[in-house]
């Protein structure tokens, strides 16, 4: 999936235990995911964590055949994306992290669970967000024309 936000519209992936998920990207830029299954999958979005008030490393439980939940909206992306842009070079270099997307299925993971990271988790995948992290990169020479250019070569 290497191009999520070129395909357009709904894609199913991971058909276990019936149905899977459904991923469904709309013309906005925002993401969901649909619980299509018998069981309950796991989720960590700082873009979702951000827009819930929750701590950035927050797992969410999204139940059996639940409604769709957003996990990337592009307006709290923009949002993020524009108070990143004030503090500077560092800050866009570490929002970078929202535009990964972590799940499980089945099993969880977190302080309140035996496994403490995704790659614990018997089957889990990650999700990258292309269109986001190619305007961070883009963002990222236009803060060093302002000073932060130090701080560019050194994570180039």
């Amino acid at each position: 999936m290497t191009h999520i936000w070129a395909f357009g519209g709904q894609l199913d992936i991971l058909h276990l235990e019936n149905d899977g998920i459904s991923l469904v990207y709309t013309s906005d830029y925002d993401l969901y995911i649909r619980n299509l299954s018998e069981s309950s999958i796991f989720v960590q979005s700082r873009n979702l964590n951000y827009n819930m008030h929750q701590d950035q490393s927050t797992v969410c439980r999204v139940p059996a055949h639940s409604a769709a939940v957003c996990v990337f909206s592009n307006i709290v992306f923009q949002q993020m994306l524009h108070n990143a842009k004030m503090r500077g070079a560092e800050e866009l270099h570490a929002l970078q992290k929202v535009c990964f997307i972590r799940l499980s299925f089945v099993k969880g993971w977190g302080p309140d669970y035996p496994r403490q990271d995704v790659t614990s988790t018997p089957c889990w995948l990650e999700i990258q967000l292309l269109y986001p992290l190619w305007h961070i990169d883009k963002t990222l020479p236009e803060k060093g024309a302002h000073g932060d250019s130090d701080y560019l070569e050194e994570i180039r």
